[in-house]
């Protein structure tokens, strides 16, 4: 098929000359501004740290990108011939356009780049995959894109913008307009393999100006029927958002909060086991077809009315097109080994579209949005860093717009694909229609594009990028958020969202809800956290108005949940705490990872009287998977009794110590190996009454159960079932009720060792709040680094250890740990180190004269048997001068050191003496003995400097 609009440009010879080094025939692009040209080919901006870039407009960005002398590479601030061809090539399809479709908008086609040099927009995409596991998928790549930069709509909504940055420049500012940010979605997601191409067309306000009405992300809560969340999900519709996915999945969901539908919220009702049936609605189908078709006319006027007074809201805008391709319909990626997992229980999960549907992502949101989406009026043109396609599809509305871009009724091409290419391999493969000329790539070739008899000599097609590579670096990828922060703004919520690491309490996210109908009024707020070495991960305040019945008044209720990770130690036992919900003045639950503990325990509730708060008027333990059977365990405590309890200790603990009990019970569950008569369901202890009371399980196909019951004053009453079974003997009874002493006395002995271990958990939790310390792993080498700070102490303490090293104590273990404190002991101390120092030198002497004796004794026996034996023999005569030899070169040697040893013992004594004399500790009591020793030491000197003898003669006196 021939296309519409035909561009016949004989180009210079001089162009397709290889060998010509003549200048481009095409004049210089004018309002460049003067720089100096860098030759290095790859981007790296030497000023990200220097200014704040987030205060600035674009306007004022580029401004200050004109004052600075940057390292781009010349591809930035000129165009090469093939460039300048493609410019006249795209300026004649431009004019071409324009005189068909007078009445249709200007194409985004050429436009001026951060540095004033016009380019041909399709040129501004650089496909690329960033070195990052976590950025393989698209969910993940919008969602960091998402929270990595920020957006800032049009200057003028109805008009093209003139500049539009490169994606590494948007990198860098973390800032730009939709046109700037879908270049870098559409270059991040084609070099993960997506088939994505950028959208230029009209969008509804809401959609161009990025607002947002109400959070469209939940927080789930289990098991909220406990403690009646229900009553704070009135006000907002929601309890809170996702964790993770922020403007993930919120596209649903902000359309059913447009004013009157509320979030529906994600917390489960336990279902009754007793329920009714509910009755059969009888209608007539008829009347419903009727009124179906009713709602479907008045539905298609009241779209065709707002499409036509809306026509006002439509402002330019640029978003992303996702085509289906077998990268797209891939599973997805698995975690990153050796990267953590953060545990959330409370995050919405991601829902994806379907990946074998065409779909939108919104760049100024970050969300994925069906192509049925009413906040998208018009398409004009899409394309990608291959070409560019023109929507011939007018007054059609975007929902039913055909995506299938190589079909020449709808879309019109600029560039022509010469032959296959291997990076369109798969391009619209679920959408293209072969045709008769078809090679396979899914792009139009030049056999497509002329009729039979014409020929094309030379196929212009489109030059690389000029984009210069895009990287992110380390410290850039794990800083997420502008500034190390980001603060998103709806009309009933406020979320804050934090780097890791950045707090010095670890927060890294923050989601605060408020009622619709007073904004000013606090419901709710979350606070997330991670790498805290307190595990803990999730706090939520709860703050709302409670009415228990239609008479009495509401009731002002604060609810505080915290959760914690697997893993929380206490020295080398598991705590295994899992949750905290405390219920101010009327219970706090404790939740634990009862697999993880040796006694089972799974809860911890602590009832509290209305008339105190203090401390609690029940206990409650449940427990799972202990061999004992044993499921359940309370504790009622007398609430007349007195608290004593001093302010700085933990009131609950203290008054449990001093109050009496009033009852404590447990219950076990079903052991099959017993009948039901003989396996005890629930034993309870009256210790007020002095009374016990145990009730055994039901039989199968009873309605009533075993029960017996002591006292302490002898008394005993037991009902039988079954009227034939024989009943227990007095020493059976006897028996039974001595093990029920016991146990009473271990379920007491039990139930205070759990006070005194949860009094020791809450200890610790408020040491790890008032000194929050954060964990990280062996593979972060980047927060492992130490500090300069941390440097410099690990060199001062390592300085400090080689000087003690080299510093020997003298006195050693002589030296009391009172210290010295008069002359006497001073001097006790002082000669008992020169006798020890004088012994173990006579010792090393005693040990070379040892040696020297040995070896004459041996020589000695040596001759004695030469003589006696083989005397005049050749080879006994041989062998003895070589032993004569061999003996009298150790004993040589050994003289030489003996009398080496006498020259250093003398000289090592001497030395002791003066540094004991020297010592901070013992010289303020040897004044006389220091005066003497250097007065004797200063004239021996002076006589004789070079005799050893005659010092060690007088150190000897």
């Amino acid at each position: 098929k021939k296309p519409l609009i035909t561009c016949g440009i004989s180009p210079p010879p001089t162009i397709f000359s290889p060998t010509s080094c003549s200048p481009s025939p095409f004049p210089k692009p004018t309002g460049i501004p003067s720089f100096s040209i860098s030759q290095k080919m790859e981007f790296s901006s030497p000023y990200p740290n220097k200014i704040n870039w987030q205060s600035l407009s674009k306007h004022q960005r580029l401004q200050s990108l004109s004052q600075i002398e940057s390292s781009a590479p010349p591809s930035y601030k000129s165009n090469t011939i093939k460039e300048e061809l493609v410019l006249q090539y795209v300026r004649v399809f431009e004019r071409q356009y324009v005189e068909l479709f007078q009445e249709r908008e200007r194409l985004a086609l050429v436009v001026r780049n951060e540095y004033g040099v016009k380019k041909f927009i399709s040129t501004f995409i650089k496909p690329t995959l960033l070195p990052y596991a976590e950025l393989y998928d698209s969910h993940a790549i919008t969602q960091f894109l998402h929270n990595y930069l920020t957006y800032e709509p049009l200057p003028s909504p109805h008009q093209l913008p003139s500049i539009i940055c490169s994606p590494t420049i948007t990198l860098t500012h973390q800032k730009g307009d939709s046109f700037d940010l879908s270049i870098l979605y559409c270059s991040l997601l084609r070099g993960a393999g997506y088939e994505a191409y950028v959208c230029i067309g009209r969008a509804s306000g809401k959609v161009a100006r990025a607002e947002r009405l109400y959070c469209p992300e939940q927080i789930r809560d289990d098991d909220d029927d406990y403690i009646q969340y229900e009553s704070f999900k009135d006000a907002n519709g929601g309890t809170a958002a996702s964790a993770d996915d922020v403007g993930a999945n919120g596209a649903a969901a902000q359309q059913q909060n447009d004013g009157t539908a509320s979030v529906a919220t994600a917390t489960t009702k336990k279902k009754s086991k007793y329920s009714l049936k509910k009755r059969m609605r009888l209608e007539s189908e008829f009347d419903q077809m009727q009124k179906d078709k009713e709602d479907q006319v008045a539905g298609e006027n009241g779209q065709n009315e707002q499409n036509t007074d809306d026509s006002s809201d439509q402002y330019i805008h640029a978003w992303i097109l996702v085509l289906p391709n077998a990268r797209s319909m891939a599973p997805p990626t698995p975690h990153p080994p050796g990267v953590p997992i953060t545990t959330n229980p409370t995050s919405t999960p991601h829902v994806p579209l379907p990946a074998d549907q065409p779909y939108f992502i919104e760049t100024s949101t970050g969300e994925q949005k069906p192509i049925t989406d009413t906040d998208y009026k018009q398409i004009e043109a899409v394309f990608n860093h291959q070409n560019y396609w023109v929507n011939m599809q007018e007054n059609v509305p975007v929902a039913q717009t055909d995506f299938d871009l190589y079909n020449l009724d709808n879309w019109e091409y600029i560039f022509v694909s010469e032959g296959s290419d291997d990076e369109n391999e798969g391009l619209g493969a679920s959408l293209k229609q072969p045709t008769e000329n078809d090679d396979g790539n899914g792009a139009p070739t030049a056999a497509d594009t002329v009729e039979s008899g014409e020929h094309d000599t030379q196929v212009l097609d489109l030059p690389t990028s000029w984009v210069g590579r895009i990287t992110l670096t380390k410290e850039q990828f794990f800083s997420k958020y502008p500034g190390k922060n980001k603060r998103i703004q709806y009309m009933d919520a406020t979320i804050q969202l934090y780097t890791p690491y950045s707090r010095d309490d670890c927060l890294t996210k923050s989601i605060t809800y408020f009622d619709k109908d007073a904004p000013s009024k606090k419901l709710s707020e979350h606070l997330f956290y991670e790498n805290r070495e307190d595990k803990l991960i999730r706090r939520s305040l709860y703050n709302a108005s409670v009415s228990v019945d239609d008479t009495s008044p509401p009731v002002q209720r604060s609810v505080k949940h915290e959760w914690f990770a697997p893993g929380r130690r206490k020295g080398s036992s598991i705590e295994a705490l899992k949750e905290v919900i405390q219920v101010k003045s009327e219970k706090n639950e404790y939740r634990f990872y009862w697999d993880a503990r040796l006694d089972g325990l799974e809860k911890r509730i602590e009832l509290f009287h209305p008339s105190t708060s203090f401390y609690p008027r029940k206990i409650v333990l449940t427990f799972r998977g202990r061999t004992d059977f044993l499921s359940y365990r309370s504790v009622t405590y007398d609430m007349n009794t007195q608290n004593t309890a001093s302010g700085n200790e933990h009131p609950t603990f203290k008054s449990m110590e001093e109050r009496s009990v009033l009852k404590m019970s447990e219950k076990f569950e079903r052991d099959s190996s017993k009948i039901a008569d003989e396996d005890v369901a629930k034993r309870t202890f009256y210790l007020n009454e002095g009374r016990m009371r145990l009730l055994y399980h039901y039989g199968p196909d009873k309605i009533t159960h075993a029960v017996r019951e002591y006292t302490k004053r002898g008394d005993m009453s037991i009902d039988i079932v079954d009227p034939f079974q024989a009943r227990p003997k007095l020493s059976d009874a006897i028996s039974e009720y001595k093990e029920l002493l016991n146990a009473e006395k271990n379920c007491e002995a039990n139930i205070r060792s759990a006070n005194v271990e949860m009094k020791s958990i809450l200890e610790t939790r408020q040491k790890d709040e008032q000194n929050v310390k954060y964990v990280t792993t062996i593979y972060d080498t980047l927060l492992n680094q130490p500090t300069p700070e941390e440097i410099e102490e690990l060199k001062r303490k390592e300085r400090e250890r080689l000087e003690k090293l080299k510093r020997k104590d003298v006195l050693g273990s002589l030296y009391p740990k009172e210290g010295i404190k008069s002359e006497e002991q001073a001097r006790e101390i002082f000669k008992k180190c020169l006798r020890n120092m004088r012994k173990r030198l006579l010792e090393r002497a005693k040990i070379l004269e040892a040696r020297l004796t040995h070896e004459r004794n041996q020589i000695n026996r040596r001759r004695t048997a030469y003589q006696k034996t083989q005397e005049g023999s050749e080879r006994n005569e041989e062998e003895f001068v070589k032993f004569w030899e061999d003996t009298m070169f150790r004993m040589g040697i050994i003289r030489k050191r003996v009398e080496r040893n006498k020259i250093e013992s003398k000289k090592e004594y001497a030395q002791l003496q003066e540094e004991l004399l020297n010592d901070d500790r013992l010289a303020p009591f040897l004044q006389r003995e220091r005066k003497k020793f250097f007065s004797q030491k200063e004239s021996l000197e002076t006589d004789s400097m070079h005799s050893p003898s005659r010092l060690a003669v007088s150190t000897r006196r």
